[in-house]
């Protein structure tokens, strides 16, 4: 699972965090979920809340805690988190590859991450923080992301294509 950490990532979010608390705001927080155990070889940083592998009712708590999802992560052929979260009203911040700009529009809900840079991260971290407009947008949104993610409106989509070609 630590594997699934670094491919994911997490590594480089770990480091825009640091750099996050040292620059904006030592209060902020970081939730990593997914491994069981710590996967990096340094101490855990402070300000890191570690759940590991948790229960999906432990990960909705989180989610409706959150500010920003951040996934900067190095193969998603459609990663379930980013509709996870913007369903929970959290606007997403993931990597300008694969299926990640299908879910993700720049300035709307998150911003994606064009090069591997924890600057760069550590910027669009704190864009998402200070844009109250998009936290509000995405809220709004949220059923409406619910709705479209859902496994009915895929089968209903699915249907059409089924029908169409016959």
């Amino acid at each position: 699972m630590e594997g699934i950490f670094f491919g994911r990532g997490g590594n480089l979010v770990v480091k825009a965090f640091k750099l996050l608390r040292k620059n904006y705001s030592s209060n902020v927080k970081l939730v990593v979920a997914g491994p069981k155990s710590w996967p990096l070889r340094e101490k855990m940083p402070e300000g890191i809340i570690f759940l590991g592998d948790s229960s999906w009712k432990t990960l909705k708590k989180y989610y409706l805690m959150a500010d920003v999802f951040c996934m900067p992560s190095y193969f998603e052929g459609f990663e379930i988190v980013f509709a996870e979260s913007l369903s929970h009203g959290v606007p997403c911040i993931g990597r300008n590859i694969q299926a990640m700009p299908e879910i993700i529009t720049p300035g709307v809900n998150g911003y994606l991450l064009k090069i591997e840079n924890e600057e760069e991260l550590t910027m669009l971290l704190v864009k998402v923080l200070e844009d109250d407009e998009m936290k509000n947008r995405v809220e709004k949104m949220s059923t409406s992301y619910k709705d479209y993610y859902s496994w009915d409106r895929v089968a209903a989509d699915m249907m059409k294509v089924l029908k169409t070609r016959r």
